[in-house]
């Protein structure tokens, strides 16, 4: 009988601690539950109304308001002084970020860069008075919408005039006059069909059967010559109707530009034209080994990017040497654009299944592209992938990694050697006038 009591109570006894912990268990979750939601709610949506309820108020006031406040420099935050004080800052950062890809010396011994003040020049090409300030799209501008008036509009000439005597006649060729007739053609009018691409440079015989070229020897002392391209979202590089996708396409010079560049150079050799610079006005990386013919009769050359609001300004103050161009590529410069894995795929791929008007009616939901270079886009793939496996001495196109050769200090083992440091102290000098921003590296790569 005591035997039959005992397993009675211990029975008992393991029923009433299950319902308990099951019981508990689950008012704790349903408790945390409210209280995660609850929190959330009360954080997100109901801080305000809780602490009006409860009479609470989150802020206070430290010291004397008056004291507190911000006070700006400028009497009128909308007024002229902070446009000149933000136009003067935002020319700056486009100067000092313009790339001087070489600067030459000439005849005299000096360089070609800076030009001195009160030189004539001569601006060369219909870039020139049709500079590309930015792409297509969100990234476009409109200075006559968004500067004051007195600061709309300012050409490439306005700004030079400020230290140089500009070719006025050769401007007005371009402007108004014969060259006029020459513009390249922007983007397409979205969203309407691909259209092709036209830089449309002035032929060469215009000038010369409109006696422009008799004013060259007067504005002597520099040519200045602008090459352009623009792009950007809506403005993606379509082909073109100058050049072959072999040779190029949009980012080649077409033949008007090779003409040019000859013919300047030309004058360059006879001394008409004391120095020749050149500008590229361009957000894409053009295939630079068109240039090639010309480099040696080219004594300076800049690359601007994309001018912005301020750009034809900053190209001034860096000519004439007021500001020093230390801006660095951000892309590589390859000597033929078929030398980036990205240029594969340009032309764009149509679905084989578009159907107008299901699909949408606008021509670019036809057409789309597959990205194939993966992270082989600029220097990552020119000192990785294309050393390794294309730049060979046969020119073949053939990936492969090869086994680099180490060869060791005499007396230091491999294990020793991955155990060293190295501590380098650098001295940036700038044999200039003029201040530059330049970034100092010590690279050491250990075997």
């Amino acid at each position: 009988m005591s035997a039959t009591v005992k397993r009675t109570v211990k029975k008992k006894s393991k029923l009433f601690s299950r319902t308990l912990w099951t019981v508990v268990t689950s008012l704790c979750a349903l408790l945390l539950a409210v209280f995660i939601v609850g929190t959330f709610i009360a954080v997100n949506f109901a801080s305000a109304a809780i602490n009006m309820v409860f009479g609470v108020d989150p802020t206070r006031v430290v010291g004397e308001t008056e004291n507190m406040r911000f006070e700006s420099d400028w009497a009128d935050v909308n007024g002229k002084g902070l446009f000149i004080e933000d136009k003067i800052m935002i020319r700056k950062a486009a100067a000092e970020g313009m790339t001087l890809l070489w600067n030459k010396p000439i005849e005299d011994g000096s360089d070609a860069l800076p030009l001195p003040e009160g030189s004539w020049v001569s601006t060369l090409s219909h870039s020139a008075v049709d500079i590309a300030e930015c792409g297509g799209g969100s990234g476009a501008i409109d200075d006559n919408n968004t500067l004051p008036k007195e600061g709309r509009v300012t050409t490439l000439r306005d700004a030079l005039n400020r230290y140089y005597a500009v070719n006025n006649e050769l401007w007005r060729f371009y402007e108004s006059g014969a060259g006029s007739s020459y513009s390249r053609r922007t983007h397409r009018p979205w969203p309407n069909a691909n259209t092709s691409w036209y830089v449309n440079e002035v032929p060469w015989s215009v000038y010369t059967s409109n006696g422009i070229t008799d004013t060259f020897a007067e504005y002597g002392d520099a040519a200045i010559v602008v090459i352009s391209r623009v792009g950007g979202e809506n403005s993606d590089l379509y082909k073109s109707s100058e050049v072959s996708l072999e040779q190029g396409s949009y980012l080649a010079l077409t033949q008007e530009e090779k003409d040019l560049l000859n013919e300047v150079c030309k004058y360059r050799e006879q001394n008409v034209f004391k120095r020749v610079i050149l500008v590229v006005n361009t957000g894409n990386t053009i295939q630079f080994g068109d240039f090639a013919p010309y480099i040696d009769n080219i004594d300076a050359a800049i690359y601007m990017g994309q001018a912005g609001t301020s750009g034809v300004n900053a190209l001034a103050e860096l000519l004439v040497g007021n500001e020093n161009p230390s801006g660095r590529l951000a892309d590589t410069l390859a000597y033929n654009v078929f030398a980036h894995p990205s240029t594969e795929d340009v032309p764009t791929d149509s679905y084989s299944n578009f159907n107008s008007p299901s699909c949408g009616n606008w021509d670019h939901s036809r057409h789309y592209t597959v990205y194939q270079e993966g992270i082989y886009v600029g220097y990552k793939y020119f000192e990785t992938r294309y050393m390794d496996g294309v730049l060979d001495a046969e020119g073949r196109t053939r990936f492969r990694r090869r086994a680099p050769k180490i060869r060791l200090p005499a007396g230091i083992t491999m294990k020793r050697w991955r155990s060293r440091s190295v501590t380098a102290a650098v001295t940036p000098i700038s044999p200039g006038a003029t201040s530059s921003r330049r970034k100092s590296a010590t690279i050491t790569k250990f075997p």
